[in-house]
């Protein structure tokens, strides 16, 4: 169980409809003893990056808010929820606005 100060990295392949999308990347700082952690990413995608910010409460689903982009997603403002499944694989769902 990590403990308070522990750092988590994230690394993995972003699907959509069985094409390769992209690239989730960042890292999560355990904030207290019950696995909880404060985390920062970038959706790193073919024509640009989503940065996402969110707090890892287990279980391991969460609501995360778009906090700004890169190319085609600069000024970029929105939403979305990450949950991740039991065979390593997740599910990533974005609203834009």
């Amino acid at each position: 169980h990590p403990a308070p100060g522990d750092r988590i990295v994230l690394s993995d392949s972003l699907w959509r409809e069985g094409r390769s999308a992209g690239r989730i990347e960042g890292a999560c700082t355990v904030t207290s003893a019950d696995g909880t952690a404060i985390c920062n990413a970038n959706l790193m995608l073919n024509d640009g990056t989503i940065a996402i910010q969110f707090i890892d409460v287990p279980p391991p689903s969460a609501e995360f808010a778009v906090v700004g982009g890169t190319g085609a997603y600069e000024g970029l403002a929105g939403s979305g929820r990450l949950v991740q499944h039991d065979d390593g694989t997740g599910a990533l769902t974005l609203t834009l606005g």
